[in-house]
């Protein structure tokens, strides 16, 4: 019986020590473990904690990191970046089932959301796609598929090609993620659009290949612009493919001497000015551009400057005076629920710096001709948003419309135009 007492709480505490990580073994560790891994769809370097233990350690971005053995319960995860780790978030596991957590960034902060990869695999010859809209950025989105045929597809910023045009809705006003749609094995073309609005174009994925069988979602993230979005085709419990934009988006905002007849841009003669035929004192749409150095044309000469984007960013033209060529890049990533972003653009021909004040809240200083002010501040907006208030100019621009509401996560650019004797102010909401 003294041999009995003392094995016994022995055989209690290796019992509890069989959930650690990645231990045990026999039928009670297969009931009580299962998997995780990263899919990292961020522009960092990113490794996956709980309590100080690596799950997944420097995964590059658009890519995904090996399983992680875990056993079943809820832990406190959290990213780490640089060595800097974020707050940390629940997550529950369930025994036996493989998970997939995707990291993206909203809010200028990561986060992290759940996926159980347990779905049955479709009927023979059919693929399933999902979409997961993390692009908060972004906004609403539209998503469409077709397979890919030899239908037209150049893009247009005032009609849908005839390609898109043909396609299938997949997911419609989306934010969050979807359920799965099951579809034939096949190649197909793949757009996402901003919600009820087919000729804004957020990303063009020409040609994407579900398998037999396969298992699919496409991650929607944000980009540094804010409005446009990357992809990543991610393969129930295989593999990771990034679908980053290629484009950006630029738009003219004109205070010029003489009207513009055309404006166009880019090797493909995008038009920058929709159907207008005497474009000035006025500020346009914007419109997709390859990225990278983009040649301007104003009324069929060349513009005083050749604006160069990166991926996924948004641009101003400032057009000033004989057509001179101020690029202003443009942050329309979202403040946070109860903010808004408000900036100043100063293009008043002949004038001196402006400043601009919300709410009795200084929001821009002495911003100079040809250039805007920085609209954030601590990463939030910088002035509270859904109250009416008064929006000051410093010189006074005497046709300003104020009061004025500011809707919340809104983002807003005060365009100051005309001329040093007759300043006019134009408000836009930019996103």
């Amino acid at each position: 019986m003294k041999q009995i007492s003392i094995f016994l709480p022995l055989l209690m505490i290796l019992t509890l020590l069989q959930g650690c990580f990645g231990g045990g073994g026999g039928s009670a560790a297969v009931s009580t473990t299962n998997t995780v891994r990263l899919v990292n769809g961020t522009s960092s370097t990113l490794s996956l904690v709980t309590g100080g233990t690596q799950l997944a350690t420097s995964v590059a971005p658009g890519t995904a990191s090996a399983n992680a053995t875990i056993t079943s319960g809820t832990y406190p995860i959290a990213l780490v970046a640089s060595g800097v780790p974020s707050a940390e978030t629940n997550f529950s596991f369930a025994a036996t089932v493989p998970y997939t957590l995707v990291a993206y960034t909203s809010d200028q902060s990561l986060h992290l959301v759940q996926f159980a990869d347990n779905e049955p695999a479709p009927l023979a010859g059919d693929g399933q796609i999902r979409v997961a809209d993390l692009s908060a950025d972004a906004g609403n989105l539209d998503v469409y598929m077709a397979p890919v045929s030899a239908l037209s597809d150049t893009y247009s910023p005032t009609a849908a090609s005839p390609a898109l045009q043909a396609a299938t809705l997949l997911a419609q006003n989306v934010s969050g993620t979807t359920l799965y749609n099951e579809v034939l094995a096949n190649t197909y073309h793949v757009w996402v659009t901003g919600a009820n609005n087919i000729t804004d174009l957020r990303l063009d994925i020409p040609s994407i290949t579900i398998a037999n069988q396969q298992i699919l979602t496409l991650v929607l993230t944000s980009t540094t612009g804010g409005g446009l979005v990357d992809g990543l085709l991610v393969t129930q419990q295989g593999a990771v493919l990034a679908q980053k934009n290629t484009n950006a988006r630029i738009r003219i905002a004109a205070n010029t001497t003489s009207p513009i007849a055309t404006a166009t841009a880019g090797a493909t003669a995008v038009n920058l000015i929709g159907n207008s035929t005497s474009f000035d004192y006025a500020v346009g749409s914007y419109v997709l551009v390859p990225a990278g150095s983009t040649a301007i044309t104003i009324n069929g000469s060349p513009a005083s400057c050749t604006p160069v984007t990166t991926a996924g960013e948004d641009l101003t033209l400032l057009l000033t005076g004989t057509n001179a060529c101020n690029p202003l890049v443009d942050d329309n990533t979202r403040p946070t629920s109860g903010y808004a972003k408000l900036r100043l653009v100063n293009g008043v021909n002949g004038g001196g710096a402006f400043s601009l004040a919300f709410n009795g809240v200084q929001v821009a200083s002495n911003i100079t001709f040809g250039t805007a002010s920085i609209p954030t501040l601590n990463n939030q907006g910088i002035v509270n948003s859904s109250i009416s208030a008064s929006l000051v100019a410093t010189p006074t621009v005497p046709t300003l419309i104020t009061p004025v509401v500011l809707n919340s996560q809104g983002v807003y650019s005060l365009f100051l135009l005309g001329t040093s004797g007759t300043p006019t102010g134009t408000l836009i909401q930019d996103h």
